[in-house]
């Protein structure tokens, strides 16, 4: 048998390892703005130092103290910022396809039809906005009463759940399934004693549903409890007697069970409607001569400033060299203003740890938030600069760019550029595109967006033909602009332009 050898190396290695800062500002970095948002009320729920200044949907409704809509007429000059709101309300209203009606919407449509004080009327929609797309809680509800508010307490809180859960349907705003039966049944009829009394935390009584199983439990159970304990007359087992519990009553009880939903949600849309928004302007603000002043070219401030270089097709050497200058600027109003809680601010210095913890995580969640919205800033200044033909003659003269190279220049990593390209929407005067839309591969020297532009021209050209062209004659045909691909790559953004075969073409 060998001999175990023991040796000890020394092994040089480097790691990078990140910190929790920039693990969250890379996922950060990475969300679209929806999930962004709700990623920023879910950590404000979770630390009370992070606060949540104002929500600024430009679509929001204005509330009136009666809590009916405002219908207060407004005339006078439109602002740009309200302008964009509107056309924006106005796509979105025209590219609304027909949805089920979702829950929140049903049980909000019913709250504001009662005569509630505005306190009662906040909690409930608070409390309405907090259901899971089966009606049940997904935070306690005891969170949402509002210190601020004497009026609102316990009772109030209690109140207004009891209310919801009227609603129709009957059951939701509760903890699960096993609550909302118990609703459902106490609504439908209080005088179901038997029914009550199994749904109230009993129903393993009833598990398997065979009547005579389950009135022995019953009759166990009951003689148990009515033996040990002094009962209350409003107690529910006081209100059911021994010789009342037969398999006939029992299978009743069951019966009327079965009636029941335990998830009274289903008949609802599961998702709300979510509409594609622009997460960054692009507006050209001047076009003119490079001897002309030009602002300078600042893209932490959004200014880009692009001058065409003589020799190239769009600029003579007898021609002046022409500049324009863009304003890239992010939407207003897509994500609420954070801030460190004024209250937690006061105790900075405090050696309590959960103050100290919680404010340093509210202030790296807060920087972590900048960070993302000045990547994305830079970024699309240099996606601007790079596609500067794009942006001034529209689709069909996308650039070769890769994202290798927007990193390069702003001297950050390509995957960071990637994260910051997910989910994200650009708004110019050709309309909104995906912020990937304007990353595109080189073919021939030539990029993609441009091949698939001049392949489209081509069969457009020749659609009245009486012999279609086939896809070698349209390589031909770009071979002659210059652009050299083969047959099959025609074929393949052929087909991604969703245009037929010419033996198809009609």
């Amino acid at each position: 048998m060998a001999a175990i050898d023991f040796q000890q190396t020394l092994k040089q290695s480097q790691l990078q390892v990140m910190s929790q800062k920039q693990i969250q500002a890379m996922n950060l970095l990475a969300m679209g703005s929806t999930d962004l948002r709700e990623e920023i009320y879910r950590q404000a729920a979770e630390n009370p130092a992070l606060e949540v200044r104002e929500l600024g949907s430009s679509l929001s409704k204005k509330k009136t103290g009666s809590n009916r809509p405002d219908t207060t007429r407004v005339t006078g000059n439109v602002s740009q910022t309200a302008q964009e709101a509107s056309n924006s309300y106005q796509q979105a209203l025209e590219s609304k396809q027909e949805f089920r009606k979702s829950l929140k919407e049903n049980l909000l449509s019913q709250l504001h039809m009662e005569d509630l004080s505005k306190e009662e009327m906040d909690l409930g929609e608070k409390l309405i906005y907090n259901l899971s797309d089966k009606g049940f809680h997904m935070l306690s509800p005891i969170s949402f009463i509002d210190k601020g508010h004497p009026e609102q307490k316990t009772e109030m809180l209690n109140k207004i759940i009891s209310l919801i859960q009227s609603f129709s349907p009957e059951g939701c705003c509760t903890k699960n399934s096993e609550e909302s039966l118990y609703v459902q049944a106490r609504l439908k009829d209080k005088n179901q004693h038997l029914a009550l009394f199994i749904l109230n935390g009993r129903l393993d009584f009833i598990n398997p549903p065979l009547a005579d199983r389950a009135t022995k439990k019953i009759i166990s159970y009951l003689a148990e409890q009515k033996k040990m304990f002094a009962l209350k007359e409003d107690d529910e087992i006081s209100k059911i007697e021994l010789s009342d519990v037969t398999e006939d009553t029992v299978q009743k009880a069951i019966d009327f069970i079965r009636t029941l939903t335990p998830f009274p949600a289903q008949g609802f849309g599961i998702k709300e409607a979510h509409y594609v928004a622009p997460d960054i302007y692009v507006e050209e603000v001047l076009s003119a001569n490079e001897s002309e002043s030009l602002p300078e070219e600042d893209f932490s401030k959004g200014m880009v400033v692009y001058q065409a270089q003589v020799g190239k097709a769009t600029v003579s050497k007898t021609d002046k060299p022409q500049a324009t200058v863009w304003k890239v600027r992010p939407a207003k109003d897509r994500l609420p203003a954070l801030s460190i809680d004024k209250t937690f601010e006061q105790y900075a210095d405090s050696k309590n740890k959960a103050v100290t913890e919680g404010i340093k995580k509210a202030r790296d969640f807060i920087e972590s938030i900048q960070y993302r919205q000045d990547t994305l800033l830079s970024a699309v200044c240099v996606i601007v600069k790079m596609q500067h033909e794009f942006f001034k003659k529209g689709p069909g003269n996308l650039a070769a760019l890769k994202q290798k190279d927007v990193a390069d220049i702003l001297g950050v990593h390509e995957t960071t550029i990637s994260r910051m390209a997910n989910s994200k929407y650009i708004q110019c005067q050709w309309g909104l595109f995906e912020v990937k839309y304007f990353f595109t591969n080189a073919v021939s020297d030539t990029s993609k967006d441009q091949v698939l532009f001049q392949i489209k021209q081509i069969l457009e050209e020749h659609k009245n033909d009486s012999k279609k062209l086939s896809d070698q004659k349209v390589a031909d045909a770009l071979a002659a602009k210059g652009i050299n691909v083969a047959r099959r790559t025609v074929a393949k953004y052929r087909a991604q332009l969703n245009i037929e075969s010419s033996y198809n073409r009609q």
